[in-house]
This record gives structure tokens, sequence and C-alpha cells, in this order.
């Protein structure tokens, strides 16, 4: 709604719910300007016709349009009566199913802010899963990728024997890939960056150095082994061998790596501990 006298106007949505419902609506009319531009493929040259496109402002769509098919001007497209204060824009390609995004800002009455929406970029990630020191390929290993950009992607899938994935239709941004090895639960990390259409980016992932705890649990005297307890850490119990020996294999080690050991004694319930 507008009153050009004023110079004034206002957006409001109803939704009727049935036939022959009657749906009150009002609508606020306040300074209003306009929102032009063109929706463009991922080259940011190519436009697209036909496209939809809608204005988004709190998280609530405002205003909708559909981008012009005329030879002249393809792909452009005007919205009206949209109050002030920031805004983004989304547009959706019905021929490709692809999405854009922009946005901007309303300032003063009567403004005309030009906002382009391009389709997100998207590209392709690669790699291998290697163990720490890059000698062997880790088959079966589950990989998956995180994207934090315009559009958000989190998919999860498992090398081959060769330890090579691959995620495709990645949105431009900064990924984050976390790979696990199946055998040992040990994981690896790495991150990159998709920039540009069709991009593709190499990435290995190298699973985390490991080592081994091993000891023995001794009586209070420090010299006689107990040779009825258990040792335990997170979620992981076992019992001592005959001697009070023990021994885990397959940690993470590096940096920042502790392991906090508690030992109990079966019959007496005495508790020790280390790390």
């Amino acid at each position: 709604a507008s009153d050009t006298s004023h110079g004034l106007g206002g957006r409001a949505e109803a939704t009727v719910p049935n036939d022959g419902a009657n749906v009150g609506i009002d609508v606020r009319l306040e300074p209003f300007g306009a929102i032009t531009g063109r929706f463009l493929k991922a080259d940011g040259a190519t436009p697209i016709a036909g496209g939809q496109v809608k204005v988004i402002r709190s998280g609530q769509v405002i205003a909708y349009a559909v981008t012009s098919s005329t030879a002249d001007d393809p792909g452009r497209f005007l919205i009206e009566y949209v109050t002030l204060g920031d805004f983004s824009v989304e547009g959706y390609d019905p021929v490709s199913e692809r999405v854009g995004k922009g946005g901007g800002r309303l300032l003063s009455d009567g403004e005309i802010a030009n906002a382009d929406v391009i389709v997100i970029p998207r590209g392709t990630v690669k790699g291998y899963v290697l163990n720490n020191a890059g000698s062997a390929p880790v088959g079966n290993a589950s990989v998956n990728i995180t994207v934090s950009g315009a559009a958000n992607y989190n998919y999860t899938t498992v090398t081959g024997p060769d330890g090579a994935f691959l995620f495709a239709g990645v949105p431009a941004g900064k990924f984050s890939l976390d790979a696990k090895d199946p055998d040992n639960g040990l994981h690896g990390y790495a991150k990159g960056t998709i920039t540009y259409e069709n991009e593709v980016s190499q990435a290995s992932v190298h699973i985390a150095p490991s080592g081994s705890i091993e000891g023995k649990v001794f009586l209070p005297d420090g010299v006689t082994p107990a040779v009825n307890a258990f040792v335990s850490f997170s979620n992981q119990t076992q019992a001592v061998l005959a001697d009070g020996s023990f021994r885990y294999a397959e940690l993470a080690a590096g940096p920042g790596m502790t392991y906090s050991l508690r030992a109990i004694e079966a019959n007496t319930h005495r508790v020790g501990k280390a790390s």
C-alpha cells in the first residue's frame, strides 16, 4: 500500500485459511524506498530471467518479485514500497535450482537501493585420508565436511580402499574436514576454502599421531604388584595381568593430550591414581 501524497508506503501479509473466509489485515504506512538489481549466475555476469526473488528482514519474507525476461534487461527486478532499514535478498533459479544471495540498506525516504543477487558458487573438495606419517591410506574412514559461508553444508562420506574421498557441489566458503580412522577411532582434521564456481580444492587429512600407555599397579608399599586390580580412564576399563601390568594402545598423542588413570583393587576397594 502507498500514500503518494505523503510519501509513505507499507506491506503486510495474511493467509486465507479456507474458501469463503474473511481475513482482516492492517497495513502500517512508513517512509519507504525501493530495491532493484539483477539476478546473476555464479559468474557474476550472466542474467537469470524468470528467477524468483524475495526480500527478507529479521528472518521474515516481506516482499517477492520475478526477474525480467525481456531482451533489453533480462534478470532485472524491482521491488517497491520497502520500509527503511537493512535487508537481505534471496534468489532462486527454477531451472538450475540454484540459490543466490545479496543485501543492502535503505536509509532515506524514496531511495532506490541497488542489490544484485549472485548465485552462490559451488566447487569440489577431494583428497585422501592418510595415517599420521602419510605413508599409508586409511580406507573406510568416515569424513565429514562443514562449510561456513553464505549457505550451510554438512555431509559425511566414507573413503575408498585407497583412502580417497570426494564432495561435489560444495558452496563457497571456508570448509572443515573431520576424518575418523575406523580401526582406532582417532581423528584427523583439515581446512580449506572454495571461492569460485567449479573450483576443485585438494585436501589431505592425516590421522592424529598415536601412542600407548603402559605400567603396573602396586600395593601401598610401592613394591608388591596389585594382581587383583582394574585400571580405567574415560570409558575404558581393563583388568591387570598376573604381574599387575596394564597397557592401553592407539591413544591420540601430541601437545595437550593428557590421560588420567584410576586403579582400584577389587577385594579391598583401595584406589590409586596417575596421569
